[in-house]
Protein backbone atom coordinates (compact mmCIF):
# COMPACT_ATOMS: atom_id res chain seq x y z
CA UNK A 1 0.00 0.00 0.00
CA UNK A 2 2.64 2.54 0.70
CA UNK A 3 4.52 1.61 -2.06
CA UNK A 4 1.26 2.13 -4.48
CA UNK A 5 0.94 5.38 -2.61
CA UNK A 6 4.41 6.72 -3.45
CA UNK A 7 4.36 5.72 -6.96
CA UNK A 8 1.04 7.58 -6.92
CA UNK A 9 2.65 10.37 -5.21
CA UNK A 10 5.61 10.66 -7.75
CA UNK A 11 3.16 9.88 -10.79
CA UNK A 12 1.21 13.30 -9.56
CA UNK A 13 4.57 15.23 -9.16
CA UNK A 14 5.77 14.10 -12.69
CA UNK A 15 2.21 15.42 -14.19
CA UNK A 16 3.11 18.98 -11.80
CA UNK A 17 5.96 19.00 -13.48
CA UNK A 18 5.17 18.53 -16.92
CA UNK A 19 2.87 21.08 -16.55
CA UNK A 20 5.31 23.42 -15.50
CA UNK A 21 7.82 22.97 -18.20
CA UNK A 22 4.97 23.28 -20.52
CA UNK A 23 3.96 26.73 -19.24
CA UNK A 24 7.75 27.83 -18.76
CA UNK A 25 7.83 27.41 -22.59
CA UNK A 26 5.52 30.81 -23.31
CA UNK A 27 6.43 34.49 -22.89
CA UNK A 28 6.02 35.25 -19.35
CA UNK A 29 6.28 38.99 -19.32
CA UNK A 30 2.95 40.78 -18.84
CA UNK A 31 1.55 42.08 -22.24
CA UNK A 32 -1.34 44.63 -22.29
CA UNK A 33 -3.42 44.47 -25.13
CA UNK A 34 -5.72 47.31 -26.00
CA UNK A 35 -8.43 46.91 -28.49
CA UNK A 36 -9.29 50.03 -30.86
CA UNK A 37 -13.29 48.81 -31.10
CA UNK A 38 -13.66 45.62 -29.70
CA UNK A 39 -14.94 44.56 -32.65
CA UNK A 40 -15.14 40.79 -33.27
CA UNK A 41 -12.03 41.22 -35.68
CA UNK A 42 -10.03 42.72 -32.76
CA UNK A 43 -11.47 40.15 -30.46
CA UNK A 44 -10.11 37.40 -32.31
CA UNK A 45 -6.40 39.17 -32.71
CA UNK A 46 -6.24 39.47 -29.09
CA UNK A 47 -6.86 35.85 -29.00
CA UNK A 48 -4.66 34.92 -31.56
CA UNK A 49 -1.58 36.96 -30.10
CA UNK A 50 -2.51 35.53 -26.50
CA UNK A 51 -1.82 32.04 -28.28
CA UNK A 52 1.50 33.12 -29.73
CA UNK A 53 2.60 34.47 -26.58
CA UNK A 54 1.41 31.00 -24.65
CA UNK A 55 3.11 29.02 -27.31
CA UNK A 56 6.67 30.75 -27.61
CA UNK A 57 8.90 32.05 -25.17
CA UNK A 58 9.46 35.52 -26.78
CA UNK A 59 10.68 37.47 -23.49
CA UNK A 60 13.83 38.17 -24.66
CA UNK A 61 12.36 39.91 -27.85
CA UNK A 62 9.87 42.11 -25.72
CA UNK A 63 10.48 45.86 -25.81
CA UNK A 64 7.13 46.91 -24.94
CA UNK A 65 4.73 45.70 -23.26
CA UNK A 66 1.56 47.47 -24.50
CA UNK A 67 0.26 46.68 -27.40
CA UNK A 68 -3.05 47.65 -29.47
CA UNK A 69 -4.95 45.70 -32.34
CA UNK A 70 -6.81 47.81 -34.46
CA UNK A 71 -8.25 46.45 -37.74
CA UNK A 72 -7.52 48.41 -41.56
CA UNK A 73 -4.52 49.98 -40.19
CA UNK A 74 -0.99 49.57 -41.15
CA UNK A 75 1.44 47.78 -38.01
CA UNK A 76 3.41 50.12 -36.81
CA UNK A 77 5.71 50.78 -33.95
CA UNK A 78 4.83 53.92 -32.36
CA UNK A 79 3.88 55.68 -30.68
CA UNK A 80 2.25 52.20 -29.41
CA UNK A 81 2.65 49.06 -30.90
CA UNK A 82 -0.15 48.23 -33.02
CA UNK A 83 -1.15 45.46 -35.12
CA UNK A 84 -3.75 44.82 -37.31
CA UNK A 85 -6.15 41.70 -38.07
CA UNK A 86 -5.27 40.82 -41.42
CA UNK A 87 -3.41 37.99 -40.77
CA UNK A 88 -5.94 35.87 -38.37
CA UNK A 89 -5.53 32.85 -40.64
CA UNK A 90 -1.62 32.97 -40.54
CA UNK A 91 0.25 32.90 -37.07
CA UNK A 92 3.15 32.68 -38.52
CA UNK A 93 2.57 36.08 -40.10
CA UNK A 94 1.60 37.85 -37.13
CA UNK A 95 4.18 36.26 -35.07
CA UNK A 96 7.15 38.00 -37.81
CA UNK A 97 5.02 41.08 -37.80
CA UNK A 98 5.07 40.90 -33.60
CA UNK A 99 8.70 40.70 -33.52
CA UNK A 100 8.97 43.35 -36.24
CA UNK A 101 7.41 45.95 -34.80
CA UNK A 102 9.27 44.80 -30.99
CA UNK A 103 12.93 45.42 -33.11
CA UNK A 104 12.08 49.02 -33.56
CA UNK A 105 11.36 49.15 -29.98
CA UNK A 106 15.01 47.28 -29.25
CA UNK A 107 16.79 49.88 -32.04
CA UNK A 108 16.12 52.33 -29.96
CA UNK A 109 17.96 50.63 -26.86
CA UNK A 110 21.05 49.70 -28.94
CA UNK A 111 23.47 52.59 -28.55
CA UNK A 112 25.12 53.68 -31.63
CA UNK A 113 25.51 50.65 -33.14
CA UNK A 114 22.69 51.15 -35.53
CA UNK A 115 23.86 54.45 -36.89
CA UNK A 116 27.06 53.09 -37.34
CA UNK A 117 25.68 50.02 -39.49
CA UNK A 118 23.31 52.26 -41.50
CA UNK A 119 26.09 54.30 -42.71
CA UNK A 120 27.54 51.43 -43.54
CA UNK A 121 24.37 49.69 -45.35
CA UNK A 122 24.70 53.07 -47.39
CA UNK A 123 27.91 52.14 -48.68
CA UNK A 124 27.33 48.57 -49.67
CA UNK A 125 23.60 50.13 -51.00
CA UNK A 126 24.31 53.77 -52.66
CA UNK A 127 20.56 53.39 -54.21
CA UNK A 128 17.77 51.91 -52.25
CA UNK A 129 13.89 52.20 -52.96
CA UNK A 130 11.82 53.87 -50.99
CA UNK A 131 7.48 53.52 -51.16
CA UNK A 132 6.21 50.28 -48.51
CA UNK A 133 5.70 47.82 -51.27
CA UNK A 134 9.28 47.61 -51.78
CA UNK A 135 11.15 50.14 -49.40
CA UNK A 136 10.54 52.02 -46.40
CA UNK A 137 8.92 55.54 -46.91
CA UNK A 138 11.80 57.02 -47.06
CA UNK A 139 15.65 56.40 -47.71
CA UNK A 140 16.52 56.29 -44.01
CA UNK A 141 13.64 53.95 -43.27
CA UNK A 142 15.01 51.52 -45.96
CA UNK A 143 18.45 51.14 -44.55
CA UNK A 144 17.19 50.67 -41.19
CA UNK A 145 14.44 47.84 -42.12
CA UNK A 146 17.18 46.21 -43.55
CA UNK A 147 18.50 45.61 -39.82
CA UNK A 148 15.03 45.15 -38.74
CA UNK A 149 14.01 43.01 -41.26
CA UNK A 150 16.79 40.62 -40.29
CA UNK A 151 16.33 40.46 -36.98
CA UNK A 152 12.30 39.73 -38.17
CA UNK A 153 13.82 36.83 -39.83
CA UNK A 154 16.52 35.55 -36.94
CA UNK A 155 13.25 36.03 -34.72
CA UNK A 156 11.04 33.64 -36.89
CA UNK A 157 14.09 31.12 -37.16
CA UNK A 158 14.38 30.90 -33.38
CA UNK A 159 11.12 29.60 -33.26
CA UNK A 160 10.02 28.08 -36.55
CA UNK A 161 13.16 27.21 -37.70
CA UNK A 162 15.39 28.67 -40.91
CA UNK A 163 13.53 26.37 -43.27
CA UNK A 164 9.83 28.01 -42.53
CA UNK A 165 10.82 31.25 -41.32
CA UNK A 166 12.32 31.96 -45.00
CA UNK A 167 9.11 30.58 -46.34
CA UNK A 168 7.07 32.99 -44.59
CA UNK A 169 9.52 36.44 -45.36
CA UNK A 170 9.12 34.71 -49.15
CA UNK A 171 5.28 35.21 -48.60
CA UNK A 172 5.53 39.01 -47.56
CA UNK A 173 4.16 41.52 -50.04
CA UNK A 174 5.72 44.21 -48.20
CA UNK A 175 9.16 45.87 -48.33
CA UNK A 176 9.65 43.09 -51.39
CA UNK A 177 13.13 44.67 -51.97
CA UNK A 178 14.04 44.79 -48.25
CA UNK A 179 13.15 41.18 -47.70
CA UNK A 180 14.56 39.94 -50.90
CA UNK A 181 18.16 41.50 -49.91
CA UNK A 182 17.78 40.07 -46.45
CA UNK A 183 17.55 36.64 -47.51
CA UNK A 184 19.66 36.45 -50.74
CA UNK A 185 22.65 39.54 -49.19
CA UNK A 186 22.65 37.53 -45.93
CA UNK A 187 26.40 37.59 -45.28
CA UNK A 188 26.55 41.04 -46.75
CA UNK A 189 24.44 42.46 -43.84
CA UNK A 190 24.71 40.50 -41.66
CA UNK A 191 28.56 41.10 -41.78
CA UNK A 192 27.90 44.61 -40.67
CA UNK A 193 25.36 44.15 -38.14
CA UNK A 194 28.17 41.88 -36.50
CA UNK A 195 30.35 44.78 -36.76
CA UNK A 196 28.63 46.69 -34.60
CA UNK A 197 27.11 43.75 -32.15
CA UNK A 198 23.18 44.17 -33.54
CA UNK A 199 22.03 40.96 -33.18
CA UNK A 200 18.76 38.88 -31.87
CA UNK A 201 18.69 39.38 -27.95
CA UNK A 202 19.29 36.19 -26.09
CA UNK A 203 17.63 36.96 -22.80
CA UNK A 204 15.47 39.68 -21.63
CA UNK A 205 16.26 43.38 -21.90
Amino acid sequence: MATMARCLTLAALLVIGLASAAAAEGTTIQIDIELASGSARERAGETQLRRLLETHDLDALIFTTSVRIESRVIPHSHPVLTLNTRHLDDDERQLAVFIHEQMHWYSLQSGDGFAAALAELRMLYPSVPVGRDQGGRDEHSTYLHLIICMLEYDGLARFLGKERARAVIERTDVYRWIYDKVLNDEPAIRSIMTSHGLALPESPA
